[in-house]
């Protein structure tokens, strides 16, 4: 660095120096932000973009560092300091100023910290190469020999780029030889700001003259291995090992099961494969099913007292599973949803229409979060959603049939248990013989002895039968076809002909009238109406 009194240029070119010694020193090239300087160094009696002393700009780099432009970006004006120490992307440990006009110190200074910065005079001693440049302020990035003359190669930090230039040495012949063999110079005669800031050992190897001690004699073990992400953040630095996949993204990776997706706890995945195989749309219901099943996902393990718990992620193919293989063990069974569907029954049986509707709706939904093994228990968990299908639509009509009479005679075209099927027969049949409809009172009455209800219920039935067989007419006309096929509207609960145009719930297969399309399933209440979707996935051998 030339003269202590002459006022350099700014941050632009304050950041230049440390950029080539970081270039020059790790062979990476970085771009530091000026305007960290412009905004920071006032402390330091510098004035930003007006200029300032090049070692008030290099101590506070070594006091506080400096941020790349990437993290700190360029503005061209000052603006208040934004500087964040989590960003740091460049440091200086010390600097040595040297007197002016010395040119065996300062080539001597050069050769031992391979970066020099310094001003030009334009005085008649210099002589560039390209002479239309302004040298107001350069950095020296090397030396050489340029038509037969000794040069120092010159990095322009002004102007119009970075060119090279060169510098006749005058009277001194400089010989490499020599400055191995011990031409450094004695200490004394560098003037030092600090004395902290000398390099230690420094004082030593000039005084020994011995050169670099880097020789390659040493004896290391054969089997050390070298990481080489380790040091990648520059000398100085601790570069930490990543962290590893989880094996809840493991689980994620290898599965498009949606109950997969939740054990690992990604819900939103889980959602994004429910709908598109599903059509499902509304996610609230899902809530506590989600919470149960993610519950389930992780293994406690005690430690020792006062320590927290250890956690494993057990796996149900652990036999054979590596560190990528991984999927998570389901705690959920269809032979568990068919111990919920014998409750399901139950309430129906006991006449507890509202509390099985929910049971049944609560099993529709964890349906889709099974996983089964093969073709048969898909067949059977197939089954069970259309069980629960007709029943949440036959129990929502008989608890609007108390204003609605004649959805009974539908309720009777249900695919229900035969105990229930007994149950929704003597209904029709008490109510339409109440109401003198005695010809579709008797085809009840015929229906119900089919089923071969209790003897009691068989004697009262035929008694029934017997009367209405009188007089086979119907008082009260009702949109009632009992040999036309037909399903019944889960909105409407109206009956739908085969034949006649229908809307389906992509989940549970309700069927509607075409003027429900978009809306909200009413029997599984979390599906789209008529939404295209793939069907149910709930094991792996669907995907193959």
């Amino acid at each position: 660095m030339r003269g202590v009194g002459v006022q350099v240029p700014g941050p632009l070119l304050q950041q230049e120096l440390l950029k080539d010694s970081i270039t020059i020193k790790l062979i990476i090239l970085i771009s530091l932000s000026e305007q960290n300087l412009t905004d920071c160094i006032w402390d330091y009696e510098n004035d930003g973009c007006n200029g300032g002393r090049t070692s008030n700009a290099f101590q506070y780099v070594k006091d506080h560092g400096i941020q790349s432009e990437n993290t700190y970006n360029y503005e061209g004006y000052v603006t208040s300091c934004k500087f964040d120490p989590s960003k740091v992307a460049a440091s200086c440990t010390g600097y040595i100023q040297v007197n002016s006009g010395d040119e065996n110190k300062n080539w001597t200074n050069f050769y031992w910290l391979q970066c020099l910065w310094y001003c030009i005079d334009d005085n008649n001693k210099y002589h560039l190469v390209n002479y239309s440049l302004s040298f107001n302020s350069s950095t020296v990035l090397g030396y050489g020999n340029i038509g037969g003359q000794n040069a120092y190669i010159v990095k322009n930090n002004w102007g119009a780029g970075s060119r090279l230039a060169t510098q006749s040495l005058l009277d001194i012949d400089v010989d490499e030889d020599d400055v191995e063999a011990g031409g450094w110079g004695d200490d004394e005669e560098i003037d030092i700001d600090e004395a902290d800031d000398v390099i230690p050992g420094e004082e030593d190897a000039a005084e020994d003259g011995g050169g670099w001690d880097v020789g390659d004699d040493l004896e290391l073990p054969t089997d050390l291995e070298v990481d080489v992400t380790a040091t990648s953040g520059g000398e100085g630095y601790f570069v930490p090992p990543t962290n590893g996949i989880s094996q809840q993204q493991v689980w994620v990776n290898n599965s498009q099961l949606p109950v997969d997706h939740v054990l690992a706890g990604s819900f939103e995945s889980a959602m994004r494969l429910l709908q598109d195989q599903l059509g499902v749309v509304e996610f609230e219901p899902y809530r506590p099913l989600f919470m149960s099943t993610y519950a389930r996902s992780r293994s406690a393990i005690v430690a020792l007292p006062a320590t927290p718990c250890l956690f494993e992620s057990p796996n149900r193919n652990w036999q054979e599973t590596g560190a990528r293989n991984g999927l998570p063990a389901v705690g959920l069974k269809l032979s568990h949803l068919v111990e919920k569907l014998q409750a399901a029954y139950q309430s129906t049986t006991t006449g507890k229409f509202q509390d099985a509707v929910h049971k049944f709706q609560s099993l529709l939904l964890s349906i889709t979060l099974l996983m089964v093994d093969n073709k048969q228990e898909i067949a059977e968990a197939q089954q069970l959603m259309s069980i629960c299908r007709e029943y949440v639509v036959e129990l929502s009509m008989e608890i609007t049939r108390k204003d609605l009479p004649k959805m009974a005679a539908y309720f009777t075209h249900c695919d229900l248990q035969p105990v229930h099927l007994i149950l929704t027969l003597r209904t029709a049949l008490n109510l339409f013989y109440k109401l003198k409809n005695f010809k579709t009172a008797a085809s009840f009455a015929r229906r119900l002895l089919e089923l071969g209800p209790k003897p009691e219920v068989s004697a009262q039935t035929r008694k029934i039968l017997q009367a209405c067989d009188k007089n086979l007419t119907d008082t009260h006309k009702l949109q009632y076809d009992e040999h036309n096929p037909f399903t019944v509207c889960a909105s409407t609960y109206k009956p739908l002909y085969r034949g006649k145009a229908q809307e389906k719930c992509p989940l549970c297969q309700a069927s509607y009238v075409p003027d429900y399309k978009g809306n909200v399933c009413k029997v599984c209440m979390v599906a789209e109406v008529g939404r295209d979707a793939i069907s149910l996935r709930i094991s792996p051998i669907q995907f193959r």
